[in-house]
């Protein structure tokens, strides 16, 4: 697999390529009708080069070993109980500079080793008269490792983060007719650990993480031929700078799309999406000196062919 992607203005712009190499092997065991063991592992090799004219080349090479285990019990046909232990990395640069940030390798972070995020989830799925799928779950994951300022202008990986959050979805058919999607998330997230230099932000909330987030999509055929739909998507504020004095942040949001979609023949349909409908104007994305803001209204046909 290869990542490539630039940062800077024109005449200083920094060409990042990432080669990376993986192997994994997963696998599920049939205990008994009602118990499911599943387990996995990966190896990840990452390379990573960014090159600036007049500059030396920025490299770091690492290796990843991760894994998961998870435990199925079903006391019913229709439900399952479920727990889940996953672990990850991500070494400096990994995502070849995209969106820049702590996703960019730097003098600073080049020799650095990987963040490291462990996950526990429990959680419950229940298939309602096979029509209509529903879920909860609860979730902790925790970075340590995390990269954090040292004080001295440099990046030492000494930092914790943590997420606490609870996750409810659903997805299937109402009727013949009429089917849902959708879910909504908690996320509590906080800086455990800024580090000795930055003690001040401990306990304080991250970065680019909104604490409510709905998504909901509904679907109704009208005709034979003829479905139509309409969705939401919610978002809480996002935080783009949290120190112990200074907090930075762009406002919620709630976005509202619709479809259609016609079937021609057995294998042509024309599909037709509005997106933001209302022409909202919020942010996609947040950092500590600017904002992105999100695309307006827009519209887009498609002819899909299928075999």
């Amino acid at each position: 697999m290869l990542l490539n992607g630039d940062t800077g203005f024109p005449g200083a712009a920094t060409h990042t390529q990432t080669n990376i190499a993986s192997a994994y092997l997963f696998d599920s065991v049939k205990i008994t009708d009602q118990w499911l063991f599943n387990a996995g592992a990966r190896f990840d090799r990452f390379d990573v080069t960014a090159t600036q004219q007049g500059a030396k080349d920025l490299t770091n090479n690492a290796n990843l070993f991760s894994y998961q285990l998870g435990l199925v019990y079903k006391p019913l046909p229709s439900v399952s109980l479920y727990t889940s232990y996953g672990t990850s990395a991500n070494p400096p640069g990994a995502n070849s500079g995209i969106g820049g940030g702590t996703d960019q390798i730097t003098a600073t972070n080049q020799d650095l080793s990987p963040e490291r995020s462990r996950n526990i989830e429990v959680g419950a799925k229940w298939d309602v008269m096979e029509r209509l799928s529903m879920n909860l779950a609860l979730f902790q994951t925790d970075k340590t490792n995390a990269r954090v300022s040292d004080g001295l202008g440099g990046t030492i990986n000494a930092g914790h983060q943590r997420v606490r959050g609870v996750e409810v979805g659903t997805a299937g058919n109402i009727t013949g007719k009429w089917s849902i999607f959708g879910g909504y998330s908690y996320l509590d997230a906080i800086t455990v650990d800024a580090g000795a230099a930055s003690a001040a932000s401990s306990g304080l909330p991250m970065v680019m993480v909104p604490k409510h987030n709905v998504t909901l999509w509904s679907f109704y055929g009208v005709m034979p031929k003829l479905k139509v739909g309409a969705g939401v998507a919610v978002a809480s504020k996002t935080y783009a700078l949290v120190t112990s004095t200074v907090r930075k942040w762009t406002p919620g949001y709630a976005r509202f799309d619709a479809m259609a979609t016609y079937r021609v023949s057995k294998s042509v349909d024309l599909q037709l999406n509005v997106n933001n409908i209302f022409d909202r104007k919020y942010f996609s994305t947040t950092y500590p000196i600017y904002a992105t803001w999100a695309p307006g209204r827009s519209a887009m046909l498609t002819l899909n062919f299928y075999q």
